[in-house]
């Protein structure tokens, strides 16, 4: 399983991922195994375009895992793409050759699609810098939607659920959040956190979550959220699905970026 979240506000872009991969693998007599591994780079820096992609659902790619084809596709088709607009349409195609459209998706598959990717830079509108943040995937787009919007939800769609003119119209504290994964109980702890929030703001005066503006501390906040997550999975009864090492990375409006991502390691001989 995964949990990725992406963070968009009018200071630029923060992203947070875990590393943990469940693979389930026949043995004997019908029986199959299921297991958690870890060390698996879902965020990737995109240093021509100063842009961040990170992968949820679907765990390999024909016979490669996610992680390596992503890191293949970023460096091999470096030629083929100079902006955030031209690396989504250039996903799309190249993804919608190798995962085949659904075939009588489950509600879930419409409502979350089985594969996706964050993708999230910095574009320029009206003379100004802004976020600008694409999700390809299969599966309805529901910020599309409301923007009266129509895909085709079987195929994976390189969405624009944010763009930049998008971003220019909104309140300068909005804040826009994107999460995807094993993201059941991370939603159900997530509204009950709001409640807390609200309650120790408006009963104690402590305020939770927004007290320091930063992007890196943006990061860090995303990474306590999927820190709090993994350590609950650990302390159930339902397999560690989330965990491992979690990866952050931040983008500002005025180019500036930090990162913490394990680098991957591909062995060449």
């Amino acid at each position: 399983m995964t949990l990725i979240l992406t963070e968009v506000t009018q200071l630029g872009i923060a992203m947070a991922a875990d590393s943990a991969v469940t693979t389930t693998s026949p043995i004997t007599n019908n029986r199959s195994i299921t297991r958690v591994l870890t060390g698996v780079q879902k965020l990737h820096y995109i240093q021509k375009i100063n842009a961040g992609l990170a992968c949820w659902g679907q765990g390999n790619v024909g016979s490669l895992p996610m992680d390596v084809w992503l890191h293949d596709f970023i460096v091999i088709r470096k030629s083929q793409y100079n902006s955030l607009e031209d690396f989504a349409l250039l996903l799309e195609r190249e993804l919608r050759k190798v995962i085949p459209p659904l075939t009588e998706p489950t509600e879930n598959d419409f409502l979350f699609g089985t594969t996706g990717f964050h993708l999230a830079g910095i574009s320029e509108c009206n003379g100004r810098h802004y976020p600008d943040f694409w999700h390809i995937h299969n599966g309805r787009s529901r910020r599309l939607e409301e923007r009266g919007i129509e895909i085709d939800p079987y195929i994976i769609n390189a969405n624009h659920d944010i763009p930049p003119s998008l971003m220019a119209s909104l309140p300068e504290n909005a804040l826009q959040l994107t999460r995807n994964g094993d993201i059941q109980i991370y939603a159900y702890l997530y509204d009950l956190l709001q409640v807390f929030f609200e309650a120790a703001q408006r009963d104690l005066d402590i305020t939770f979550g927004k007290t320091r503006p930063l992007l890196s501390d943006r990061c860090e906040w995303l990474k306590f959220q999927i820190d709090l997550i993994s350590n609950l999975y650990k302390f159930s009864d339902l397999l560690p699905s989330i965990g491992g090492d979690i990866a952050t990375l931040w983008i500002s409006t005025d180019g500036s970026h930090g990162q913490n991502i394990p680098n991957l390691k591909i062995n060449v001989s």
